[in-house]
């Protein structure tokens, strides 16, 4: 796959509801008290307002601590916002009673980053697929066996798989496997939360293209984090780029990838070894969320650097097929 693909894919109507939002949505973390010093707040996500369409993949790309994995809880319900709302289909999930937040949890499935925590030791393969199909009573013993045996086949494994142990395979297959667990209810959206990082470089590509397949066969959709935007442009359809508990820049996948607009998407290109002429990395490591720099939070980091970037949080302005914030592109009405 190449991050061109995604142009190439039809346009989801403007009219339709996103089928996942959020909508300004925070989450900060208040800590204990210390002796003359006011409680210290981590502003893990702050303000960020993403959707997702149906059968479509949202990237959401950054460095570590950018905010990613707590967004990523957020969506999953694992977490509830500070503020802000996150929507499944226009209705917000603080508004779900027990069968909403029960059919929710149906729909949107999650596949993490380590495949070996995330799949019991003691339960075999053919036991861990067909346990959420017993939490929400679907089908009967033969009709979860036959659900469990299609889903092994779709992602690649024998039927035979049913019978074995999670650490009798390697870390790819073992991905796999969680793959097929989270897409075994059929779900409306997955919640990938850095799925490849753990893999050896030869499996990444593979386990990028089963996901496109299966993408492809089931219609679902897709929230795929990471920090490799180089993976991200090969999988999603559009791209939010994340630093500092802050999106700086949106737009569609193929653009993002031609045409990063702002200095830090620039830097993730430059660090994952894409061409772009020009590019310039940026020093140091990203601030505490808990003390975010005043004005633009990259103007520490930024070679582009202004002097009203040290006082002025830059506001979201449209950049060609996507938005930015950064005081490099003018105010447009």
């Amino acid at each position: 796959m190449n991050p061109a693909a995604a142009a190439e894919r039809p346009a989801a109507s403007a009219a339709a509801v996103p089928l996942l939002q959020t909508d300004a949505v925070r989450k900060h973390y208040v800590g204990a008290p210390r002796l003359g010093h006011a409680r210290r707040v981590v502003r893990a996500v702050d303000g960020v307002s993403i959707a997702v369409e149906g059968g479509r993949t949202l990237g959401i790309v950054g460095e570590s601590g950018c905010g990613k994995s707590t967004l990523a809880r957020l969506l999953l319900q694992l977490e509830h916002p500070t503020e802000g709302a996150v929507r499944f289909e226009g209705r917000d999930l603080a508004a779900h009673d027990a069968a909403a937040t029960r059919a929710y949890r149906r729909a949107v499935q999650a596949v993490f980053q380590d495949p070996y925590s995330s799949l019991s030791p003691r339960m075999r393969i053919g036991a861990l697929l067909a346990e959420p199909l017993e939490v929400h009573r679907i089908g009967d013993k033969a009709e979860r066996a036959a659900r469990v045996a299609q889903m092994l086949q779709w992602v690649g494994l024998p039927e035979a798989a049913v019978e074995r142990y999670p650490h009798e395979f390697s870390g790819g297959q073992r991905q796999r496997i969680a793959i097929a667990r989270a897409l075994v209810l059929q779900p409306r959206l997955v919640v990938l939360d850095e799925p490849i990082s753990a893999l050896d470089v030869s499996i990444r590509a593979q386990v990028l293209n089963l996901l496109h397949d299966l993408q492809q066969r089931l219609g679902v959709a897709y929230v795929f984090i990471a920090h490799d935007l180089h993976a991200v442009a090969s999988l999603a359809d559009r791209i939010a780029v994340m630093y500092l508990g802050e999106v700086v820049e949106t737009g569609p996948a193929a653009a993002v990838a031609a045409e990063p607009a702002h200095p830090y998407t620039q830097m993730l290109f430059a660090a994952s070894q894409l061409t772009l002429h020009g590019a310039e990395v940026p020093r140091g490591e990203p601030p505490n969320p808990d003390a975010p720099p005043p004005g633009c939070r990259f103007h520490p980091r930024c070679p582009r650097v202004m002097q009203r970037c040290r006082s002025e949080a830059p506001a979201p302005r449209r950049v060609g097929a996507g938005v930015v914030s950064c005081h490099l592109y003018p105010d447009k009405e």
